[in-house]
Protein backbone atom coordinates (compact mmCIF):
# COMPACT_ATOMS: atom_id res chain seq x y z
CA UNK A 1 0.00 0.00 0.00
CA UNK A 2 1.37 3.42 -1.16
CA UNK A 3 -0.56 6.76 -1.56
CA UNK A 4 -3.84 4.80 -1.27
CA UNK A 5 -2.70 2.36 -3.63
CA UNK A 6 -2.55 -1.17 -3.27
CA UNK A 7 0.08 -3.08 -5.22
CA UNK A 8 -0.75 -7.21 -6.03
CA UNK A 9 1.35 -9.11 -4.86
CA UNK A 10 3.98 -10.52 -7.80
CA UNK A 11 4.17 -13.88 -7.04
CA UNK A 12 1.92 -16.93 -5.60
CA UNK A 13 0.82 -17.22 -2.35
CA UNK A 14 1.53 -20.96 -2.66
CA UNK A 15 4.37 -21.10 -4.34
CA UNK A 16 6.03 -18.31 -2.86
CA UNK A 17 5.29 -18.43 0.61
CA UNK A 18 8.65 -17.16 1.71
CA UNK A 19 8.83 -13.80 -0.75
CA UNK A 20 8.96 -10.14 1.55
CA UNK A 21 10.62 -12.19 4.69
CA UNK A 22 11.73 -9.64 6.63
CA UNK A 23 14.51 -11.07 9.01
CA UNK A 24 14.54 -10.99 12.90
CA UNK A 25 17.08 -9.43 14.98
CA UNK A 26 16.13 -11.95 17.59
CA UNK A 27 15.62 -15.26 15.11
CA UNK A 28 17.93 -17.05 13.29
CA UNK A 29 18.25 -15.93 9.56
CA UNK A 30 17.22 -17.46 6.54
CA UNK A 31 19.26 -19.99 5.40
CA UNK A 32 21.41 -17.90 2.72
CA UNK A 33 21.30 -19.36 -1.20
CA UNK A 34 23.18 -18.33 -4.05
CA UNK A 35 19.53 -16.89 -5.25
CA UNK A 36 21.13 -13.46 -3.81
CA UNK A 37 22.09 -13.08 -6.61
CA UNK A 38 18.88 -13.08 -8.52
CA UNK A 39 17.30 -10.77 -5.79
CA UNK A 40 17.25 -10.70 -2.05
CA UNK A 41 13.73 -10.89 -1.36
CA UNK A 42 13.93 -13.68 0.75
CA UNK A 43 16.03 -11.46 3.10
CA UNK A 44 14.85 -7.89 4.04
CA UNK A 45 16.81 -6.09 6.34
CA UNK A 46 14.99 -6.53 9.84
CA UNK A 47 15.03 -2.52 10.45
CA UNK A 48 15.64 -1.19 6.95
CA UNK A 49 13.71 -1.58 3.82
CA UNK A 50 16.40 -3.32 1.73
CA UNK A 51 17.86 -6.63 1.03
CA UNK A 52 20.67 -7.72 2.63
CA UNK A 53 24.52 -6.62 1.36
CA UNK A 54 27.06 -9.44 0.00
CA UNK A 55 28.70 -8.43 3.57
CA UNK A 56 25.84 -8.82 6.21
CA UNK A 57 25.04 -12.40 4.40
CA UNK A 58 28.55 -13.17 4.94
CA UNK A 59 28.18 -12.36 8.29
CA UNK A 60 25.05 -14.57 8.45
CA UNK A 61 27.45 -17.71 6.86
CA UNK A 62 30.11 -16.85 9.71
CA UNK A 63 32.71 -15.42 7.62
CA UNK A 64 34.72 -12.88 9.64
CA UNK A 65 34.80 -9.37 7.96
CA UNK A 66 38.51 -9.85 6.99
CA UNK A 67 37.22 -11.91 4.74
CA UNK A 68 37.31 -10.30 0.79
CA UNK A 69 35.23 -10.95 -2.14
CA UNK A 70 36.97 -9.57 -5.02
CA UNK A 71 34.33 -10.07 -7.20
CA UNK A 72 30.99 -8.12 -8.60
CA UNK A 73 28.20 -7.82 -6.18
CA UNK A 74 26.29 -11.27 -8.20
CA UNK A 75 29.12 -13.27 -7.94
CA UNK A 76 29.96 -12.71 -4.24
CA UNK A 77 26.29 -13.58 -3.74
CA UNK A 78 26.74 -16.67 -5.54
CA UNK A 79 29.63 -17.60 -3.88
CA UNK A 80 28.56 -16.66 -0.01
CA UNK A 81 25.32 -18.57 -0.67
CA UNK A 82 26.88 -21.73 -1.91
CA UNK A 83 30.16 -21.30 0.49
CA UNK A 84 30.09 -23.91 3.58
CA UNK A 85 29.73 -21.36 6.67
CA UNK A 86 33.40 -21.31 8.07
CA UNK A 87 32.42 -22.18 11.75
CA UNK A 88 30.45 -25.41 10.19
CA UNK A 89 33.90 -26.30 8.37
CA UNK A 90 36.01 -25.74 11.74
CA UNK A 91 33.51 -27.79 13.77
CA UNK A 92 33.15 -30.58 11.35
CA UNK A 93 37.34 -30.61 10.84
CA UNK A 94 37.23 -30.61 14.61
CA UNK A 95 35.81 -33.59 14.91
CA UNK A 96 37.87 -35.46 11.82
CA UNK A 97 40.83 -34.90 13.58
CA UNK A 98 39.08 -35.67 17.08
CA UNK A 99 37.70 -39.14 15.64
CA UNK A 100 41.37 -39.99 14.10
CA UNK A 101 43.16 -39.09 16.81
CA UNK A 102 40.51 -41.24 18.87
CA UNK A 103 40.62 -44.34 16.32
CA UNK A 104 44.79 -43.99 16.36
CA UNK A 105 44.84 -43.86 19.91
CA UNK A 106 42.68 -47.20 20.48
CA UNK A 107 44.82 -48.73 17.80
CA UNK A 108 47.56 -47.91 20.19
CA UNK A 109 46.16 -49.51 23.05
CA UNK A 110 45.14 -52.42 21.11
CA UNK A 111 48.69 -53.41 19.97
CA UNK A 112 50.40 -52.95 23.32
CA UNK A 113 47.80 -54.64 25.30
CA UNK A 114 48.95 -58.11 26.30
CA UNK A 115 45.85 -59.91 26.70
CA UNK A 116 43.11 -60.46 24.25
CA UNK A 117 39.53 -58.47 24.89
CA UNK A 118 37.57 -61.41 23.16
CA UNK A 119 38.12 -64.47 21.71
CA UNK A 120 37.73 -62.84 18.09
CA UNK A 121 40.92 -61.24 19.21
CA UNK A 122 42.20 -63.60 20.55
CA UNK A 123 42.05 -65.65 16.88
CA UNK A 124 43.41 -62.38 15.12
CA UNK A 125 46.54 -62.28 17.46
CA UNK A 126 47.04 -65.89 15.91
CA UNK A 127 46.53 -66.12 12.68
CA UNK A 128 49.84 -64.37 11.75
CA UNK A 129 51.92 -67.22 13.65
CA UNK A 130 49.76 -70.45 12.27
CA UNK A 131 52.01 -70.72 9.56
CA UNK A 132 55.37 -69.69 10.79
CA UNK A 133 58.76 -71.63 10.65
CA UNK A 134 60.57 -72.49 13.67
CA UNK A 135 63.29 -70.82 13.08
CA UNK A 136 60.85 -68.06 12.14
CA UNK A 137 58.95 -68.45 15.55
CA UNK A 138 62.24 -68.45 17.53
CA UNK A 139 63.43 -64.89 15.71
CA UNK A 140 60.02 -63.44 16.86
CA UNK A 141 60.75 -60.21 19.39
CA UNK A 142 59.60 -61.29 23.43
CA UNK A 143 56.35 -59.20 23.08
CA UNK A 144 55.44 -59.82 19.53
CA UNK A 145 55.76 -63.64 20.65
CA UNK A 146 53.87 -63.24 23.99
CA UNK A 147 51.10 -61.42 22.57
CA UNK A 148 50.52 -64.74 20.64
CA UNK A 149 51.31 -66.78 23.27
CA UNK A 150 48.83 -65.24 26.35
CA UNK A 151 46.21 -65.58 22.92
CA UNK A 152 46.39 -69.34 23.45
CA UNK A 153 45.68 -68.97 27.06
CA UNK A 154 42.39 -66.57 26.44
CA UNK A 155 41.28 -69.01 24.14
CA UNK A 156 42.09 -72.42 25.03
CA UNK A 157 42.48 -71.90 28.87
CA UNK A 158 41.60 -75.22 29.82
CA UNK A 159 44.47 -76.43 27.79
CA UNK A 160 47.57 -76.42 30.04
CA UNK A 161 51.71 -75.98 28.64
CA UNK A 162 52.42 -78.72 30.19
CA UNK A 163 50.75 -81.05 28.37
CA UNK A 164 52.77 -79.60 25.64
CA UNK A 165 55.27 -81.63 26.61
CA UNK A 166 53.84 -84.79 25.51
CA UNK A 167 51.42 -84.57 23.13
CA UNK A 168 51.54 -87.87 22.20
CA UNK A 169 50.64 -90.00 18.75
CA UNK A 170 47.03 -90.11 18.28
CA UNK A 171 45.51 -87.17 16.15
CA UNK A 172 41.90 -87.08 15.90
CA UNK A 173 40.54 -85.24 12.91
CA UNK A 174 36.68 -84.07 14.37
CA UNK A 175 35.85 -81.69 17.09
CA UNK A 176 33.10 -79.38 17.36
CA UNK A 177 34.07 -75.92 17.83
CA UNK A 178 32.72 -72.37 17.34
CA UNK A 179 31.55 -72.09 14.02
CA UNK A 180 32.87 -68.51 13.37
CA UNK A 181 36.35 -69.77 14.23
CA UNK A 182 36.03 -72.71 11.72
CA UNK A 183 35.48 -70.31 9.50
CA UNK A 184 38.21 -67.80 10.02
CA UNK A 185 40.67 -70.51 10.74
CA UNK A 186 39.47 -74.22 11.46
CA UNK A 187 42.89 -75.59 12.08
CA UNK A 188 42.28 -74.03 15.72
CA UNK A 189 39.60 -76.40 15.81
CA UNK A 190 41.19 -79.57 14.38
CA UNK A 191 42.93 -81.43 14.19
CA UNK A 192 44.10 -81.92 17.59
CA UNK A 193 45.98 -84.31 19.81
CA UNK A 194 43.78 -86.25 21.56
CA UNK A 195 46.04 -86.96 24.42
CA UNK A 196 46.94 -83.23 25.00
CA UNK A 197 44.34 -81.68 23.39
CA UNK A 198 46.41 -78.94 21.90
CA UNK A 199 45.80 -78.45 18.13
CA UNK A 200 48.24 -79.59 16.11
CA UNK A 201 48.90 -76.58 14.40
CA UNK A 202 49.72 -75.01 17.96
CA UNK A 203 52.58 -77.11 18.13
CA UNK A 204 55.65 -75.18 16.98
CA UNK A 205 53.90 -72.20 19.16
CA UNK A 206 54.22 -74.46 22.26
CA UNK A 207 57.44 -75.89 21.21
CA UNK A 208 59.36 -72.28 20.98
CA UNK A 209 57.26 -71.43 24.27
CA UNK A 210 59.20 -74.33 25.96
CA UNK A 211 62.83 -73.72 24.07
CA UNK A 212 62.62 -70.13 25.40
CA UNK A 213 61.78 -71.06 28.92
CA UNK A 214 64.40 -73.92 29.35
CA UNK A 215 66.87 -70.92 27.91
CA UNK A 216 66.20 -68.48 30.75
CA UNK A 217 64.50 -66.00 27.74
CA UNK A 218 60.91 -66.29 29.76
CA UNK A 219 59.84 -66.18 33.63
CA UNK A 220 57.31 -68.73 34.70
CA UNK A 221 54.30 -66.24 35.09
CA UNK A 222 55.01 -65.80 31.07
CA UNK A 223 55.17 -69.07 30.58
CA UNK A 224 51.93 -70.09 31.80
CA UNK A 225 50.22 -66.96 31.27
CA UNK A 226 47.48 -67.00 34.15
CA UNK A 227 46.23 -63.44 33.88
CA UNK A 228 45.58 -64.10 30.26
CA UNK A 229 44.06 -67.86 31.05
CA UNK A 230 41.50 -66.33 34.15
CA UNK A 231 40.62 -63.49 31.73
CA UNK A 232 39.75 -66.49 29.06
CA UNK A 233 37.47 -68.39 31.67
CA UNK A 234 36.03 -65.14 33.01
CA UNK A 235 35.32 -64.15 29.01
CA UNK A 236 33.96 -67.65 28.05
CA UNK A 237 31.70 -67.57 31.56
CA UNK A 238 30.17 -64.28 30.39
Amino acid sequence: MRAGIKFEFPYSTESFKDRYTRQDRKALCSTIVAHLSKDGLMFIHPTQNRSLTPREAARVQSFPDWFQFPFSRTHQFRMIGNAVPPLVSEAVGNEVVNFIAGQTLIKRTRMNRTIPQDQEEAVNWLLPVLDLSAKELSQMEKAEFLRAWRAVAFLYPGLHPDGALDHGKRIEQRREGPSWVMMIEPRLVTPYFSQSGWPVVLKSLANEAWRRDDAGLLADDELYSIDAQHAGMTHAMN
